[in-house]
């Protein structure tokens, strides 16, 4: 399994847990990656002030996916060129669409053109989707020719997962990346789903934990074992701190075979137990 660095943590009072994760720890962790060969770093542009930072680093030997929302052609090439003259790289990765409503819309062909051009003018390797819903991610890869997705999966949230979206991924050859795998640290912190209030007051939230303690399961270990049981490649991790980063890498490749529940949780898109974007943090 490739784990990749997610960036948002470089910004303040991000996600549930508001922890910036600080240059120094960040240089440590990515000395670390290289040792296990883990060279992904993933980062958008709408990320404040994170270009600056990653400007200070050396990662030439990192390949750097970033994300783009609203297309506009001259305003999102003038930002991807300036992004990734900033970061010091000679082209992305992968640049991801972050808002699936830009190939839904009436404008959906002329943003996909778009999105293209980025690959045609050499500033990435590949195009992708980062998506939330999975019906509109099926409808958009049957319109759009999509090199990548990046979606959600974690314990709760196993919508795409499921054979035939798998097997269409498969015959359209698209890679995958996957994201929210800890539910930005709410199913590793008790504390943390507290701070929102729907989520306090969720049952699912509370059995998990009690699962964790009755059968006296580390949170990290167990999502990491669910990844190893469905052959995940490719995540995408936040961390606040260097010991999160290490704990993760030292559970890269465990694989216990006994079932773990599903916690019986509702499969639709807009159940709000894993649909981050909906969440009210304050």
């Amino acid at each position: 399994m490739n784990i990749i660095l997610g960036t948002a943590q470089l910004m303040d009072g991000y996600g549930l847990a508001k922890k910036k994760l600080y240059k120094k720890d960040l240089t440590e962790i990515l000395n670390l990656a290289k040792k296990k060969k883990c060279n992904f770093l993933d980062t958008a542009i709408a990320y404040k002030d994170v270009d600056k930072t990653l400007s200070k680093l050396n990662l030439k030997k990192f390949n750097i996916l970033t994300k783009v929302k609203k297309l506009d052609y001259i305003n999102t090439v003038k930002e991807v060129k300036k992004s990734k003259k900033l970061i010091g790289i000679s082209k992305f990765h992968t640049i991801f669409l972050h808002d699936e409503k830009e190939l839904l819309s009436k404008k959906k062909n002329k943003n996909y053109k778009i999105l293209k051009k980025l690959k045609l003018l050499n500033l990435t390797k590949f195009i992708g989707l980062s998506a939330y819903s999975k019906k509109n991610t099926i409808e958009i890869i049957k319109n759009f020719k999509i090199d990548a997705l990046q979606l959600p999966l974690n314990l709760f949230d196993r919508r795409f997962i499921d054979k035939e979206f798998l097997e269409m991924v498969k015959v359209k050859k698209i890679k995958l990346y996957f994201r929210s795998i800890f539910l930005q640290g709410a199913l590793i912190d008790k504390k943390l789903y507290k701070r929102e209030e729907k989520l306090n007051r969720n049952k699912y939230f509370k059995n998990y934990f009690k699962w964790l303690k009755e059968n006296k399961k580390n949170p990290i270990e167990i999502t990491m074992n669910f990844l190893n049981q469905v052959g995940i490649k490719k995540v995408i991790v936040g961390v606040s701190s260097k010991s999160e980063y290490k704990e993760i890498i030292k559970n890269i490749n465990f694989l216990n075979n006994k079932m773990i529940p599903n916690f019986d949780v509702n499969q639709n898109d807009n159940n709000y137990i894993y649909r981050t974007d909906y969440w009210n943090i304050k």
